[in-house]
């Protein structure tokens, strides 16, 4: 099984057998406390800014959404997406929100991350944040009992077990 955030795109179901969702990502971006970009409501408030993600992920294609932004290129990891952010080499990340709330709960007097209200963030479609467990698509039987457990998991104490994880990370 792949139970690593991984989102079922039509394209990987041509080979992959997905799970129902398990979890809906929610898309934002993290900059620095002290940083002109620490009170924006909307991607609006980003134009101009020099912005960063790391390579190979949605997130990088998000950035060009944000008004004349400094599209930086992608970046490997997320320690150095933070480091480039601390340094100042760049004003901002995109990240899923539970990867920004590890991050920065181990910068919590640097960094924050910025949730958008409906319509001021970025423009996803379901199947970009919908999280699903992967499995060999001949598996059917484990698929229907994975898809039996998680109907049973309502999607507050989803989450909840999200954050417990989130909190469990080390520094």
């Amino acid at each position: 099984m792949i139970i690593a955030g991984m989102s079922p795109t039509a394209e990987r179901a041509q080979t992959i057998a997905f799970s129902d969702a398990y979890y809906q990502s929610e898309q934002v971006i993290v900059v620095r406390l002290d940083g002109e970009y620490a009170d924006a409501t909307s991607l609006n408030d980003f134009d101009g800014a020099s912005v960063v993600a790391q390579l190979g992920t949605l997130q990088d294609d998000l950035i060009d959404q944000i008004p004349n932004v400094d599209h930086l290129a992608a970046l490997d990891d997320y320690a150095t997406l933070t480091t480039s952010l601390i340094s100042g080499a760049s004003d901002a990340f995109v990240a899923e929100l539970p990867v920004a709330q590890g991050v920065v709960a181990a910068n919590p007097d640097t960094l924050t991350y910025i949730q958008f209200a409906e319509g001021n963030g970025f423009s996803v479609t379901p199947e970009d944040v919908t999280v699903s467990v992967g499995l060999r698509q001949e598996d059917t039987a484990l698929l229907a009992a994975i898809n039996d457990a998680l109907a049973a998991i309502s999607t507050d104490a989803r989450n909840g077990y999200m954050e417990d994880a989130l909190n469990r990370q080390p520094a």
